[in-house]
């Protein structure tokens, strides 16, 4: 019987239209074979350029290599009782830290000729554009990888290139495969985010209507999960962000502000890098979406929310008010709607009665920030040391004008851990005796932590029976 080994390519992924410029890519897909493969045998990936020059090449040349620099700082690894002592990541392979002696990892760690690792069933491998600033990356990966002379790479230029993973042993080929890939400058990105469930079901068939590409392959630097499903990045995650800032330099982008976590990518480094570089104001190349209602869906009223977008004026943006119960928190909604009565998504016909208790749910539109507020740090994410926080509520009466200060900021809990949302509110009031059979008209402005007004106002009437 004639021996049988096959190779696919899985990353970069068929629907994946271009590698984005000045960023590291990953390389990965299966191996299938009906004879064992020898301990030694020669895992390749090289990148040829369209006049058909070798210009990247990484090879492995043993199976199941666990030579992986597991002590670099920065690395990030899962919490405290899942894999503590590395096996289990050690078999899934790593090969961003790849290196050829783990008692000595400084020689080779910056070696991107050994970015790779294999196994029996699966390959993994990354192919490194500029590493650093100064030939060409948008941020420091963190490795200042070198070439097999010990030079820098400049960042790979726009065109069409080939990909070729070859399986070899003995000089003989035992499998090989070929893609053609294109470099190019992302023209439409977006920035949302995918939790809950419900939310990343809307964002999927939102982007799929807008003509928005989802980036699904695995940026270098990104630990996928390997225990099970989690919901947190792991891994060298000053390299994933480096790779990660290259969708947003010219293109086109949209944010859908829902569930913008302070700890996110989103916020601690895409947001803050676009600050820096460029204007988030402008309505030609930035577009903002919210909810309608605030939520993907609200059983309590049976509605499904809607996408729209802010107005190129338009910064805070009053999307419902809830009727809660007595225990319901300041800033805390619950996704089962198990502290709402009742939503109240049509603001032209807000009635309410005394005695109630009322969430006001509030989103809010990044705006641009003073560069002297934005201090890009060690691990590629940014400390923004102004934002807007405050959202001033005036309650105008007949006879006087009742202010409130309250905090920008909402936690969904739901049935995992779901953390706080930036440029969200859910602001709870009381309906007292004194407001009754009025009609009170209530202003919303936002305010930065130094207390200086921003842009952003909402106004409604609240109609108190």
């Amino acid at each position: 019987m004639i021996s049988m080994f096959k190779l696919t390519i899985s990353n970069p992924a068929d629907s994946t239209s271009f590698i984005d410029y000045g960023r590291h890519f990953m390389v990965s897909g299966e191996i299938i074979h009906d004879e064992e493969i020898p301990e030694d045998a020669v895992l390749s990936v090289s990148l040829f350029d369209g006049g058909g020059r070798r210009i990247r090449y990484v090879e492995q040349t043993h199976k199941n290599d666990r030579n992986v620099y597991l002590d670099q700082p920065g690395m990030v690894f899962y919490p405290e009782g899942m894999d503590d002592d590395r096996a289990e990541l050690l078999k899934y392979g790593f090969p961003e830290l790849q290196v050829k002696d783990p008692d000595r990892p400084e020689e080779s760690l910056r070696d991107a000729t050994i970015t790779a690792y294999y196994r029996d069933t699966e390959y993994k491998a990354v192919i490194v554009s500029a590493t650093d600033t100064r030939h060409g990356a948008f941020l420091d990966d963190g490795i200042n990888y070198l070439d097999e002379k010990g030079d820098p790479y400049d960042a790979l230029p726009e065109g069409e290139y080939r990909i070729c993973v070859r399986l070899t042993h003995d000089s003989k080929t035992l499998a090989e495969i070929f893609r053609p890939i294109r470099i190019a400058v992302k023209e439409k990105a977006i920035i949302c985010r995918f939790n809950p469930p419900a939310h990343k079901q809307a964002m999927v068939e939102f982007s799929r209507m807008k003509g928005l590409d989802i980036t699904t392959d695995t940026l270098p630097g990104y630990l996928e999960p390997y225990l099970g499903t989690w919901f947190y990045h792991m891994g060298y995650l000053k390299m994933f962000r480096a790779n990660d800032v290259a969708f947003y330099q010219k293109a086109d982008v949209t944010f859908f502000i829902y569930l913008f976590d302070p700890d996110s990518t989103s916020y601690k480094t895409e947001l803050p890098y676009l600050r820096a570089h460029r204007d988030i104001e402008d309505p030609e190349h930035f577009t903002y979406y919210h909810y309608d209602i605030g939520e993907a869906y609200l059983r309590n009223c049976g509605r499904k929310a809607e996408a729209v977008p802010f107005d190129a004026d338009e910064f805070l943006y009053t999307c419902r008010i809830d009727r809660v119960k007595e225990d319901c928190r300041e800033n805390v909604y619950h996704l089962d709607e198990s502290q709402v009565i009742l939503s109240i998504v049509d603001l032209d016909d807000a009635t309410v009665h005394v005695g109630d208790r009322i969430a006001i749910m509030n989103v809010l539109r990044p705006m641009n920030i003073a560069s002297e507020y934005l201090v890009l740090k060690e691990d590629n994410t940014y400390d923004t040391e102004n934002e807007a926080d405050t959202l001033r509520y005036e309650f105008v009466l007949e006879d006087r004008t009742i202010v409130f200060d309250r905090k920008l900021m909402m936690k969904r809990i739901g049935d995992y851990p779901l953390a706080e949302s930036v440029f969200e509110a859910y602001n709870i009031f009381s309906i007292s005796e004194d407001m009754r059979d009025r009609d009170i008209a209530v202003s919303i402005r936002v305010y930065d932590r130094n207390g200086s007004p921003c842009k952003g106002n909402s106004r409604f009437v609240l109609k108190v029976r």
